[in-house]
């Protein structure tokens, strides 16, 4: 004998939890397409709802104007042909999880930060000739193109500079260490961790690019993370993964294309 059907398996039965099951879809649906999204800009120095880049036309805009209407972009970086903001674009948006009891879904929040780097180049009478907006790993390499064509007018390196940065490890956090630019040497020293430090001779340096990725902590919306490649092994590896902000950064591009170009001045 056949047993008995349950009353929860009778074709009634069904159609009442697909019925349930649809409705329960029509409200995650709802809850997704209402699920509100806030964002904001976050300048260098302040913040605010927006951007506006449309006043910015080449052969036209003077670039009194737009060190003006773009100073709470302005990174700092001092070139009479050359003006480079960033900005971070900031989101929250609802992520709805569903569950059936007794285990219910709960809203969350994910975050993104999202930086953009703009370079805009005058010409020689101070008029916009080009305007680029870059994600931070075009941006190095048009920075370091800029350089690099502009490098006969930039002066050369008389004495030391430091620069302060962050350093990641391979944990992932980021600790903070000074990096010396010397004539001869190169110098890197961590604040908290002298295990690391080393110092080099300057053409053992062979280049700077932006890393493919950068697991773990975060570092601060406004920092760059790059990569500083060596042509011999260091303390701290073949490579250094850095995060700075971009006037450092600037400096850093300008000593390594400097190093490359004058190989017969550093014996």
């Amino acid at each position: 004998m056949l047993p008995r059907t349950l009353e929860h398996d009778s074709p009634r039965s069904c159609q009442g939890g697909i019925v349930r099951l649809g409705f329960c879809v029509a409200i995650c649906a709802a809850c997704l397409s209402c699920a509100p999204i806030r964002k904001q800009v976050s300048g260098v120095s302040e913040t605010r709802e927006k951007i506006d880049l449309s006043f910015l036309q080449v052969g036209s805009t003077r670039r009194e104007e737009v060190f003006e209407k773009l100073d709470w972009i302005n990174t700092g970086i001092q070139e009479e042909d050359l003006f480079v903001g960033r900005w971070s674009a900031f989101s929250v948006d609802w992520v709805w999880g569903w569950a059936p009891p007794p285990v219910y879904g709960m809203p969350g929040t994910q975050e993104n930060w999202r930086p953009n780097n703009l370079m805009v180049e005058f010409d020689a009478r101070g008029v916009v000739k080009q305007i680029l907006v870059l994600s931070d790993s075009d941006f190095l390499r048009e920075l370091s193109g800029w350089v690099q064509s502009n490098g006969p007018s930039l002066p050369a390196l008389v004495t030391a500079t430091t620069i302060t940065v962050k350093h990641r490890h391979s944990s992932g956090k980021y600790h903070i260490a000074d990096l010396t630019l010397g004539l001869d040497s190169f110098d890197f020293r961590e604040k908290d961790d002298a295990s690391h430090n080393f110092s080099i001779a300057r053409r053992q340096l062979s280049s700077l690019s932006h890393p493919n990725a950068t697991p773990g902590n975060k570092s601060a919306p406004r920092d760059i993370n790059c990569r500083l490649e060596f042509r011999e092994a260091t303390k701290a590896g073949s490579h250094l993964t850095l995060a700075m902000d971009v006037p450092s950064l600037f400096v850093l591009i300008e000593y390594v294309e400097q190093n490359r170009k004058a190989p017969e001045q550093r014996h």
